[in-house]
């Protein structure tokens, strides 16, 4: 392919490379109407629960895999443990695991009682390094688990050469490789057995499930009686009888599931599966065709490689979560971060970096799993926790392996525009080296401006000054409330109406909508009142808090996130921010930290994470409670962990601003603490006896602060939508991140690395050194450009008369004049961070209505004030 270059890069304001619509390009998995017949039948049939299906699904994946035994599951992580079990790994028992993949690959044997031994892995394929077993292999290791990691299949010889020598099982997971080949052998085929995740982002997806193959009958039969009771040969009133077990050391416990888990898999799903995988090999077929295109047009720049299996007949399958391999140092040192933010603001795809580590997680150096008053990776009676830099290669793969764009079609005049955006970077290097220079630090914590040359604005330019906007048009209104939530509220009038009973709160939708919240948390408690901030007001309740007891609380926030400590008769004490956010920090949090201290309230201020971690580490060491305040962070993540999530309870605002609602006001608490969720309840419904038994009535003093089944109705349809909601809002700000890397005058404020905002709005960061004009005058531009733009966030409580009046409770000064409390009477807090922070910070209003259009809009308008306001 002829050289690209003669264009500017995107990135330094010439033209994207990639500018066709992908319409489906990226679309997977293909459902038609055959699938939708398939699963219709199922339905219609009444046979959702079942294995006929299943098992018709089962037989077909068998004979195209070529092995005599598959057993469905209901996901590719019970699939895995299965197989752990099968091949005898139990209590204290060790299994060796690769570090870089999904947690599914090893996690389930600590379920078992196991330990982990991760291994590292190889720079080049992304999968265990079999020069980095043997050494590890001790009389307690049952099984290696090899992870044919983005597609790319394991160096099995070697692997299942070591495997023999020890008698130790091979485990393969094939979660990201179906299809795939190593030298001519189906990957899932090599080793003892195969397991594998077929969810609906997999490139064989069915829905949610997941199977294993093998060709040893003992194998199969210790699978089927671990979680397939229904098949071990024992009749009920549902099944006839199906006796697949006929080992007697197994037989003999049938009717019964060994592990005490149903691992049958969802009739729907086979359905689906049945048509995806009659298709799969011709659409597997096309997205190697086009991969390849890809890659080989790449093939004579230096520093991309392609990770694609050297070996002879070996392939990728579907090639899912496709990635490659690059070397800064053909590219003069250029970081792969600076390399990808070019190609992606040529409109192409790539994304840095691969999963975390797990051997670097604190559930793997903490985490008593299974209660046993040790960490888990001890059961074995050897600490097996391995710190950092004990596995070079998983560490610093991050600074070599990134994603591509994953075709699905092969759609040649498309892919091509993706060829020449990455050519394009390529060719181009030289001149993003040449506008990188020296960070220059704006205040003590904060990192430096990135400096890119720009053409020089003049005051004509500028709608200010009578120039030309770049919007004209104002930005979309959110479409939060759809037919959906219509039609499941006029569901719930007409049920109200026909049964002539008015719904109420605690009915069926509200434990719904609970439930369906707790999912989405990834399992726990949920109780929905109705407001958010009453939803901290019964978090702090459940806490059960003596009078007086001071709680650490946010430095900026709505002053529902600090009023209900006042309100549980408590006392406020205001934490300073780190100067790059409006969060607050560890540091800050321990200098308030005194005797009378019992709990902290921290927020996630505009979706961007607070960084838990060293909170938690305080928190564990003064035997402090942790709340924390979502208002703002419905969906943001923390280091893989769900904000919410991560304290020992949690509050949502469900008002009709948020990221999802139900209705016009409402709220959530969460926690994954049986006992906080029961005394948050019975806080939030007038001392309700729930969880207790005897009890002679109300078993506290509290009010009611339920929510209703009307709301709930509107919240279980909204938590639907909430994923896609994210996605939109993460792609604005996503997309203006990246863009706005090497502005010197104002980026897309400061994140806790490995978070990822849910953008309730988008916070930007001006730097005063690198302008020569004030914050607002700034916003002022930007407004007369057409942004909706917040100039000032500078929501300190500790600011406000009602604090500094202490006026809550009529004029007693209650609680701080009380002789109980033995602390300041009338405290002042200097809050010079959080200051900084709002002086310095400014905000544009987003939804996820907006778009490309907007996204493109708000970044012309940054660059354009910016480069005339630049010094």
């Amino acid at each position: 392919m002829a050289k690209t270059n003669v264009e500017k890069l995107a990135i330094l304001g010439g033209p994207k490379s990639v500018t066709k619509p992908a319409g489906d390009l990226f679309t997977w998995p293909i459902i038609t109407k055959e699938d939708e017949d398939a699963v219709l039948e199922v339905l219609r049939r009444g046979a959702m629960s079942g294995t006929d299906v299943t098992k018709q699904f089962e037989a077909e994946f068998k004979e195209w895999m070529g092995t005599s035994y598959a057993l469905g599951y209901p996901s590719g992580t019970e699939s895995l443990r299965a197989a752990m079990w099968a091949c005898g790994v139990g209590l204290g028992d060790e299994i060796i695991c690769p570090s870089m993949t999904y947690w599914a690959s090893g996690l389930p044997a600590l379920q078992l009682g196991a330990s982990i031994n991760f291994a590292d892995i190889e720079p080049k394929t992304l999968c265990i390094d079999p020069k980095d077993i043997e050494h590890r292999i001790c009389k307690k290791t049952k099984a290696i688990v090899v992870v044919h990691y983005a597609g790319h299949p394991c160096d099995m010889d070697p692997i299942m050469a070591i495997a023999k020598k020890h008698k130790v099982k091979v485990i393969e997971d094939v979660s990201h490789a179906q299809g795939g080949l190593y030298k001519g052998r189906m990957l899932g085929t090599i080793g003892d057995i195969g397991a594998m995740s077929l969810m609906s982002g997999k490139s064989l997806a069915i829905g949610e499930a997941g199977i294993i193959v093998t060709n040893d009958s003992m194998l199969y039969q210790r699978c089927i009686a671990y979680g397939h009771y229904e098949r071990t040969g024992m009749a009920s009133n549902y099944n006839a009888v199906d006796k697949q077990v006929t080992d007697p050391q197994l037989a003999k416990f049938a009717g019964l599931p060994i592990g005490g888990f149903k691992h049958r898999m969802h009739q729907l799903s086979s359905a689906c599966g049945r048509v995806q995988l009659k298709h799969y090999p011709d659409r597997m077929a096309v997205i190697q065709k086009a991969m390849n295109y890809f890659w080989d047009a790449l093939a004579d720049i230096k520093g991309l490689d392609s990770m694609r299996p050297k070996w002879e007949n070996s392939t990728k399958g579907g090639w899912y979560a496709c990635k490659g391999y690059y070397d800064p140092k053909a590219f003069g040192g250029l970081p792969l971060a600076k390399f990808a933010e070019a190609v992606v603001a040529e409109g192409s795809i790539c994304a840095p970096g691969t999963n975390f580590p797990l051997h670097l997680h604190p559930l793997l150096q903490e985490g008593d799993v299974i209660g046993a008053g040790k960490p888990a990776l001890t059961m074995s009676g050897r600490d097996l926790r391995q710190k950092e830099g004990s596995l070079p290669v998983c560490e610093s793969i991050k600074l070599h392996a990134f994603g591509i764009p994953w075709f699905k079609h092969f759609y040649q005049a498309q892919i091509d525009e993706h060829i020449k955006a990455y050519r394009k970077v390529a060719e181009q290097y030289k001149k993003l080296l040449k506008c990188i220079v020296n960070e220059t630090a704006w205040c003590k914590n904060a990192p430096g401006p990135t400096l890119i040359s720009r053409r020089k604005r003049t005051m004509a330019d500028l709608a200010i000054f009578g120039g030309p906007k770049v919007r004209t048009t104002p930005f979309p209104a959110r479409a939060l409330i759809g037919v959906e939530e219509k039609a499941a509220v006029d569901a719930l009038f007409d049920k109200a109406i026909e049964t002539g009973n008015a719904f109420g709160y605690n009915g069926p939708a509200e434990q719904q909508y609970e439930k369906d919240f707790a999912a989405y948390c990834g399992g726990g408690f949920a109780d929905a009142v109705n407001s958010g901030s009453n939803a901290l007001f019964c978090a702090l309740g459940a806490l059960d808090l003596d009078p007086f007891s001071e709680v650490i609380v946010p430095p900026i926030t709505d002053p529902g996130g600090v009023m209900p400590v006042v309100m549980i008769g408590c006392i406020p004490v205001f934490a300073d921010a780190d100067p790059r956010t409006y969060n607050t920090y560890a540091d800050a949090v321990a200098a308030r930290i005194t005797e009378r201290t019992r709990a902290i309230v921290v927020a996630h201020i505009s979706g961007d994470a607070v960084d838990m971690d060293p909170i938690m580490a305080l928190a564990a060491k003064h035997n402090l409670y942790v709340v924390e305040d979502c208002a703002q962070a419905h969906g943001t993540y923390y280091k893989g962990r769900l904000c919410g999530t991560i304290g020992h309870i949690a509050s949502f605002s469900t008002m009709f601003g948020k990221h999802h609602c139900t209705g016009g006001q409402g709220g959530v608490v969460f926690t994954k603490d049986e006992k906080l969720h029961f005394e948050g309840r019975r806080f939030a419904d007038r001392g309700k006896p729930f969880g207790l038994t005897g009890t002679n009535g109300n078993v506290r003093g509290a009010i009611n602060c339920n929510l209703n089944d009307l709301s709930a109705t509107i919240g279980s349809v909204q938590l639907t939508k909430l994923p896609g909601i994210i996605a939109r809002r993460r792609a604005v700000g996503e997309g203006v991140k990246a863009a706005m890397a090497n502005n010197p005058v104002v980026k897309v404020g400061w994140q806790v690395p490995d978070s990822s905002s849910c953008y309730w709005f988008l916070r930007m960061t001006v730097y005063p050194d690198a302008m020569k004009c004030t914050k607002d005058e700034f916003c002022k531009a930007l407004v007369a450009e057409g942004l909706p733009v917040n100039p000032s966030y500078r929501h300190i409580q500790c600011e406000a008369d009602w604090f500094i009046n202490q006026h809550v409770f009529g004029k007693t000064g209650y609680p701080w004049q009380c002789a109980e409390y033995k602390g300041p009477k009338h405290p002042k807090y200097d809050m010079p961070n959080a200051i900084f922070a709002a002086d310095t910070n400014f905000n544009i209003s987003i939804n996820e209505s907006c778009g490309e259009q907007e996204t493109k809009d708000i970044i012309d308008a940054l660059n354009k004030v910016s480069e005339y306001y630049a010094k």
